[in-house]
């Protein structure tokens, strides 16, 4: 699953609009736009703030989008 797709899936499951969501993780909705068509690639700052404003942890968004990208565990690499 790709991170914009995780989003997506959370603000249906919150029962968010996109303009809700970018104002409750203080974004811009074209960002989040771009994120959940996945043109952009937001940096860890605001997918924190998104998982904030969604009352998930980081490591949840983590474990759906992993296999996206194989052979890298970055959760692993920050504890080392």
């Amino acid at each position: 699953m790709k991170v914009g797709d995780f989003i997506k899936h959370k603000m249906n499951e919150k029962g968010l609009m996109q303009k809700e969501l970018a104002k409750k993780a203080n974004i811009s909705t074209t960002k989040l736009s771009g994120i959940n068509k996945h043109n952009i690639m937001s940096g860890f700052d605001a997918i924190c703030r998104l998982c904030d404003a969604l009352a998930i942890d980081p490591t949840e968004l983590w474990e759906a989008i992993r296999d996206e990208y194989p052979g890298e565990d970055i959760i692993e690499k920050k504890k080392a």
